[in-house]
């Protein structure tokens, strides 16, 4: 009696288990369409192997129709050919064009405000109001290289793989008094960059990416971290919803120290290797700015950047002046349009100031 040899079987049940799989993952994938997955609101996303992730090119004008569904009006956003928020340019510059390249996370980009409020907008205005004579003057391109979810570790990665190749001739990398000094953390990866764009593509990764933004991710942040999920949550409200931080001063310093410092420091090297001028804009947090006075940690943390050789702008005092929370936006973490004004008013001046815009 003849059986079958062993490794004939095993390749027949891997052949099953395979065939499965692609069965189930397209039966899945049918079931998630009628359900109206991929979602087509809000900004779409594409991994990237230097910085982790950035949205998706060439995404024409988008409402978040998430913002509707809550209540709140919802923003218009659109992508150009560089990932970038904002209008498509060419990536040399024309004759007599000046650029600053602006740097952050989605207080720059501008989370919850239309393209023409978010500051880096606003500073354009601000600068182009200011000439004397507008005719005769080089004209000054700001570009919005806000990044939502980026932080003081990316910036250094970005200005390296994206930034220097707009020619820019005055970098303003805005750092914000909170997760800009987490450490280095990253989305899990599926495989190389062009693998996990294909998986982003299909409906099964959209529900799977949602299922995770909405019950897992404080799960996962707390187990790298070592935290419990309660003082994530604690450390969220610190940035977003006007909570006390639940470190010590020096306990923030100190890992401010690790953490984020030596990339700023780095970026503060690269811009004068390249001959490149550079400033710190320093954005406070709710916290800061509803204070009596201006907490301690504050002046220390500015204080520490200028120790590294930066140039640091401090928007405190700009913010403090409208009050309370009159720049805040709806979540208490963002810049308002009110905010944004002031933020790009102030900075044109301190610009001109530096004889970086003339």
């Amino acid at each position: 009696m003849n059986s079958t040899p062993p490794q004939r079987s095993w390749r027949r049940k891997l052949a099953i288990a395979g065939a499965s799989l692609v069965v189930f993952f397209a039966l899945a994938e049918g079931v998630l369409r009628l359900a109206g997955y991929p979602r087509s609101s809000g900004v779409r996303w594409i991994a990237d192997d230097a910085l982790g992730q950035l949205p998706a090119p060439d995404q024409g004008w988008i409402e978040n129709e998430t913002d509707r569904a809550a209540g709140r009006q919802p923003f218009k956003i659109r992508i150009n050919s560089h990932s970038l928020r904002g209008a498509d340019f060419p990536l040399a510059k024309s004759t007599g064009e000046k650029r600053v390249l602006v740097v952050g996370d989605s207080l720059t980009f501008g989370a919850g405000i239309d393209e023409e409020e978010a500051f880096p907008a606003r500073l354009e205005a601000a600068l182009a109001e200011r000439a004397a004579s507008p005719t005769n003057r080089e004209r000054v391109h700001v570009i919005n290289a806000g990044v939502n979810g980026a932080s003081s570790w990316t910036y250094l990665r970005y200005v390296e793989a994206r930034g220097l190749a707009f020619e820019p001739d005055a970098l303003v990398v805005a750092v914000f008094f909170g997760n800009d000094m987490e450490p280095e953390r990253r989305l899990p990866r599926l495989g190389p960059a062009w693998f996990e764009n294909a998986c982003r593509r299909t409906a099964t990764f959209d529900w799977l990416f949602a299922l995770y933004f909405k019950h897992g991710w404080k799960r996962v942040q707390a187990w790298r971290s070592g935290k419990s999920i309660a003082d994530v949550e604690a450390e969220l409200a610190a940035y977003t919803g006007g909570a006390q931080s639940v470190h010590a001063p020096e306990e923030l310093l100190a890992s401010w120290r690790r953490q984020a410092f030596p990339s700023l420091a780095a970026l503060g090297e690269l811009a004068q290797r390249r001959a490149l001028p550079l400033v710190v804009l320093a954005l406070p947090s709710y916290v800061v700015c509803r204070a009596p006075k201006t907490p301690a940690v504050w002046a220390r943390w500015r204080d520490e950047l200028a120790q590294l050789g930066l140039d640091v702008i401090d928007a405190e005092p700009w913010l403090r002046e409208l009050g309370d929370d009159a720049w805040l936006d709806w979540d208490h973490g963002h810049l308002d349009e009110q905010g944004c004004e002031r933020v790009g008013r102030g900075l044109a001046a301190e610009l001109e100031s530096r004889g970086l815009v003339d």
